[in-house]
């Protein structure tokens, strides 16, 4: 590494998501990576991890570990840091080329961090709509038809089975959440907002048609609900080529 390519840089997005892992909410870095950028041989970086001077605690919550496939397929040790366990580990590392992959990494893990609370925020505002969509979607399927707990359920399900591939108690099973959990409580935030969109429309149907029974209901649900699917599956137009104006009528 020559003088200048030590030279402290401002690293993209796309640098910060080459350099960390992601999973479960939570950042880490491989032994691996740190071997490669660290100019170390990785039998050497395992072994300093396992010297550093750390509680129990720190340790499990901060070293994973894990394995990878060589050329031949052999599965070898290698550990998964969070940002902590990093610091720990390359705080004893010297000279210039560990001072710049040191500063390349803090930076990557402060930009993903703020992606993430970015993220976490959109998604709690998501949800928060959500809730106040579904209120409106119960109130209007009891005013147009529902009287058993089983026509809302059926409702929801048929919204799921037709955008998510089954019904709530298929998803629990398939994510192997708890039997009673809110499905909604684990959807991502694009799955949320189609939720959002499908119920408002749904809404806005049953005032519509003036429905006044549940299975007419449901058949208002799955049309609004495939329409939708369609739309997201349609093929997008070509592109660079004008649309052509339709001619008006005299």
């Amino acid at each position: 590494m020559s003088k200048d390519d030590t030279k402290p840089t401002q690293i993209t997005m796309f640098d910060a998501m080459s350099l960390l892992e992601f999973s479960q909410d939570r950042l880490y870095v491989s032994s691996l990576d740190v071997a490669y950028h660290f100019d170390k041989l990785h039998y050497n970086v395992l072994r300093s991890i396992e010297a550093l001077e750390c509680s129990a605690e720190f340790r499990a919550l901060n070293f994973e570990v894990s394995s990878y496939p060589t050329t031949q397929k052999k599965q070898m040790p290698m550990f998964r840091m969070t940002r902590d366990g990093f610091s720990l580990l390359v705080m004893s590392f010297t000279g210039a080329k560990a001072a710049y992959w040191r500063e390349r990494y803090i930076q990557a893990f402060n930009l993903m961090e703020a992606e993430l609370l970015k993220r976490h925020i959109i998604h709690a505002e998501t949800r928060g709509r959500s809730k106040t969509i579904r209120i409106a979607a119960t109130d209007s399927y009891k005013e147009h038809g529902a009287t058993e707990w089983f026509h809302y359920t059926n409702n929801t399900d048929a919204i799921y089975e037709i955008m998510f591939g089954g019904t709530a108690a298929y998803l629990r099973r398939k994510c192997g959440l708890p039997r009673k959990a809110n499905v909604r409580d684990h959807l991502t935030t694009d799955q949320l907002n189609t939720i959002i969109q499908i119920e408002g429309a749904i809404t806005l149907q049953l005032e519509a048609r003036q429905i006044t029974n549940p299975a007419d209901q449901l058949r208002v649900v799955r049309h609004v609900a495939l329409s939708y699917r369609n739309i997201l599956e349609a093929p997008l137009p070509l592109t660079g080529k004008p649309i052509a104006t339709p001619s008006v009528l005299n």
